[in-house]
């Protein structure tokens, strides 16, 4: 899997997640909002990107509704994403090219490796991304995983 820019007629951040090189997903995000506009197997949603709670150190997913999705969270050592009750692991890596890579459980075998095809871009390390653009690219990767359209099609999506 990978997710590549696009171009955007309104001016917006747009991202293509592609699989077997072929669109799986968009995204278009809005980094003044922290929305992101995703469309995958005929479904439209609109997902905000927020930090909360007393300190502001949680990452949430929540959707046009304003219903709690998921979230970015950590135990230990282990970075997880929680989307619909499940919990995808994730690890990343910068060596030569960013790439996400996401676990079902914590030092098992990948769901999924993405890779990240921008200019001078990485994840987490030198912050080259927008703020919130990190995160909504995690957490719509995984809710993209999540979806029983996408359950119903391939039980697994490893590359």
């Amino acid at each position: 899997m990978q997710w590549k820019s696009a171009n955007s007629t309104t001016g917006q951040k747009e991202y293509v997640l592609l699989h077997n090189n072929k669109k799986a997903m968009t995204l278009t995000f809005h980094s003044e909002t922290n929305a992101a506009r995703v469309q995958a197997s005929g479904e439209k949603r609109v997902f905000q990107i927020r930090k909360e709670g007393f300190i502001r150190n949680r990452t949430v997913i929540r959707n046009e509704y304003g219903i709690l999705l998921g979230q970015l969270r950590s135990e230990g050592r282990e970075n997880f994403i929680e989307i619909n009750n499940e919990k995808f692991f994730y690890t990343i890596q910068n060596n030569p090219y960013p790439e996400v890579i996401i676990y079902k459980e914590p030092d098992k075998k990948s769901v999924a490796v993405c890779s990240l095809n921008l200019e001078t871009a990485h994840f987490s390390k030198n912050k080259a991304l927008p703020a919130g653009l990190e995160s909504g690219l995690l957490l719509s990767l995984c809710w993209y995983l999540a979806t029983p359209v996408k359950k119903e099609r391939s039980v697994s999506v490893a590359v």
